[in-house]
């Protein structure tokens, strides 16, 4: 069971106990279907304050070094926490951000899939360079979640090759076609029922841009 905890209940709701009984829903139904899946991978609501995460895979846990307790209405610029402040790449920074400022448009047709290189760290301190592949899940009624595929690509950027890169492409896009099943199945984007979805109706959470 993931709780809210003082850390991160901040992101969430304060004064709604019935908006915050639809986030918990929401937390335990995404969480549920990530945390089997054999690949590193964090889903966040864009919209929440500071699109915190609210589901993960084991895998992403390894990964960071964290628990769920630890990643649950947190950011997932986390994973700079430890790394050099000239080893981070500013535009990959720029650039997470604006996807998933764009992810919270109203009746958006499509969002492409955007891959980023980023030097991160694990909660030891370790620090590796993380391919990193954004993606739009779309669900019930239009809503979107946008979900971050990580691999671990060792500690020495001259050592990643154009094939590795393109390896890491391939597994991202199949393994993106695997979180949109497993959180929302083969609904398509014009569906309007969320019954099957705790929490998840496009009105069930109050924006924090619109």
């Amino acid at each position: 069971m993931v709780e809210l905890t003082a850390e991160n209940y901040h992101n969430f709701i304060k004064d709604s106990p019935e908006m915050r009984q639809k986030m918990m829903q929401q937390i335990q139904y995404v969480t549920s279907k990530l945390a089997p899946l054999p690949f590193s991978v964090c889903v966040s609501d864009p919209l929440l304050e500071d699109t915190p995460i609210i589901g993960a895979s084991k895998s992403f846990l390894a990964l960071s070094g964290r628990d769920f307790r630890e990643i649950i209405g947190k950011n997932c610029r986390l994973l700079l926490q430890g790394v050099p402040a000239e080893e981070i790449s500013r535009s990959a920074r720029k650039d997470s951000r604006n996807y998933c400022t764009t992810a919270r448009l109203r009746n958006l047709a499509s969002l492409p899939n955007m891959v980023l290189l980023q030097r991160n760290a694990r909660k030891s301190g370790e620090l590796f360079y993380n391919y990193i592949m954004l993606g739009a899940l779309r669900g019930p009624g239009g809503r979107i979640l946008v979900a971050g595929l990580q691999i671990d690509m060792g500690d020495k950027v001259e050592k990643i090759t154009v094939a590795d890169q393109a390896a890491a492409v391939d597994a991202h896009q199949e393994n993106m076609r695997l979180v949109q099943k497993a959180v929302f199945g083969e609904m398509g984007p014009s569906s309007d029922s969320s019954a099957a979805y705790p929490g998840m109706a496009p009105a069930a959470l109050p924006l924090a841009d619109r």
